[in-house]
C-alpha cells in the first residue's frame, strides 16, 4: 500500500511576451469547457461557475492588455486578441493552432481548485483571423471559430443522472487528480509545443506520487531470449520507492474525456527516451480516443519528421479500452504516423473490432 507523503507545490509556466502594440489584425478564439455540463450535475452550479471564473482569470492574466476575454454562461470563453505577435514568431495559422492545442492540453493536466475540489477541465478550442479587431455580437455569433468549435466532438462520456453517476464522476475526477498529480508540473507543459515568450504565467500544481515509465520486454512467439521491443508502461512511484500500475485510472480519464492529454505526454516522453537510447525500439500505448490526427499531435509529428531514425524505432499501440470515436480519423492518424516510419499495433482488440483491424491494416 502506498505511503502518504507531503504534497509538494510546483508550477507550470505558460510563457508570454511583454505587451505589444496592436498589429492591425486580430484573432478570435473560442474555448469550450467540454465537461461543463458534467461539472454542473456532479458538483452544482456554484462550483461549475467557479471553475469557469478561474479559467477566465488564467486567460486574462495571459492576454492582459493584448486581448479581451469574456466568459459565457454555457461554459465557453470568447477571446479577442489584437496583438497576434503575443503568440510568437511562427506564421499566424501555425501560432494559433499551436497555442489552442497547447493550452487545452496543458490545462487538462493541471487541477483547477474550486470550493475545496480539484477539478480537471476538458477543453476544446477554435480560432479565426479577423481583418478588423472590432467584433460585435452579430459578428461573434457568425464567427467561423464558433462554427468550427461546434464540429468538435467531446470524446468522454455524456453527463448522466442520479446519485450513482455523480459518485462515479467524482471518483473519476479524484483519480485524474491523482494521476496527473504524479507528473512533474514543468514536464507536463514541456510535453506540449512551446510558446515563444518572455514572462511566465504560473499554475499551482501538487504531487504526492511520481509517474515513471517501466520498460517491459516484448518477445516473439516461441523466442524466450530475443526482444522485439520494449513496451513503456506507466508506473506510480511512492515516497518509499514502491511501484504500482495505475489500475483503473486510465479508464477514469477516458470517461472524463481527459486521456488524450496523458497519451500525448507519454508519447512525448517515450520519444525523449528514444532520443537518449539510439539502440532500442520502444512502444507507447495510447487510447483509441486519442487515435485521431489533429492539432494535438502537430508537435509530435514535427519531432518525428525531424529525425526519422527515432520514428523508425517507435511502436504506437492503440488499446481497446474504448471505442474509436471516428474510424476515418483513426485511419488518417495511422497513415500519418506510418508515413513517418512508426509501427502501429492494435493492443488487445477483440472480435468486435475486426472492421478496425481491416481498416488499419
Amino acid at each position: 500500500m502506498a505511503t502518504q507523503s507531503e504534497e509538494k507545490g510546483a508550477s507550470i509556466h505558460f510563457l508570454r511576451p511583454r505587451a505589444r502594440r496592436p498589429d492591425g489584425q486580430g484573432v478570435h478564439f473560442v474555448l469550450r469547457i467540454d465537461n461543463y455540463p458534467h461539472l454542473l450535475r456532479a458538483y452544482g452550479p456554484e462550483v461549475a461557475r467557479s471553475a469557469l471564473g478561474e479559467l477566465n482569470r488564467i486567460l486574462a492574466d495571459f492576454f492582459r492588455d493584448d486581448g479581451l476575454v469574456a466568459p459565457e454562461p454555457d461554459g465557453r470563453l470568447e477571446i479577442l486578441l489584437w496583438s497576434p505577435a503575443l503568440l510568437g514568431k511562427l506564421p499566424l495559422e501555425n501560432a494559433c493552432e499551436n497555442w489552442v492545442h497547447s493550452f487545452c492540453a496543458a490545462i487538462a493536466m493541471v487541477p483547477i481548485e474550486c470550493a475545496d475540489e480539484r477539478l480537471h477541465l476538458a477543453l476544446s478550442g477554435a480560432w479565426t483571423k479577423l481583418e478588423s479587431i472590432h467584433l460585435d455580437v452579430h459578428d461573434a455569433l457568425a464567427s467561423p471559430a464558433l462554427h468550427a468549435l461546434d464540429r468538435v466532438r467531446f470524446s468522454g462520456e455524456a453527463p448522466g443522472h442520479g446519485d450513482d453517476w455523480i459518485a462515479r464522476y467524482r471518483r473519476d475526477m479524484v483519480a485524474a487528480a491523482e494521476l496527473f498529480g504524479a507528473i512533474d508540473a514543468q514536464e507536463s507543459v514541456n510535453a506540449f509545443a512551446a510558446i515563444d515568450s518572455e514572462e511566465p504565467l504560473e499554475f499551482s500544481h501538487y504531487s504526492a506520487r511520481q509517474l515513471a515509465l517501466a520498460w517491459q520486454p516484448v518477445r516473439g512467439a516461441g523466442d524466450a531470449t530475443g526482444v522485439l521491443y520494449y513496451e513503456c508502461l506507466i508506473r506510480l512511484i511512492d515516497s518509499g520507492g514502491g511501484s504500482a500500475p495505475p489500475d483503473g485510472l486510465l479508464e477514469s480519464l477516458e470517461r472524463l474525456g481527459l486521456v488524450r492529454a496523458l497519451d500525448h505526454y507519454i508519447l512525448s516522453a517515450v520519444i525523449a527516451e528514444l532520443e537518449q537510447h539510439p539502440d532500442v525500439t520502444l512502444a507507447a500505448n495510447i487510447s483509441a480516443q486519442s487515435a485521431q490526427f489533429d492539432g494535438w499531435w502537430q508537435d509530435i509529428e514535427q519531432r518525428l519528421a525531424a529525425d526519422r531514425s527515432v520514428a523508425q524505432r517507435l511502436v504506437i499501440e492503440i488499446t481497446e479500452t474504448t471505442v474509436m470515436p471516428d474510424i476515418a480519423a483513426a485511419a488518417e492518424f495511422v497513415s500519418r504516423m506510418r508515413s513517418l516510419g512508426c509501427l502501429i499495433a492494435l493492443d488487445d482488440f477483440g472480435t468486435g473490432f475486426a472492421s478496425i483491424r481491416q481498416l488499419l491494416a
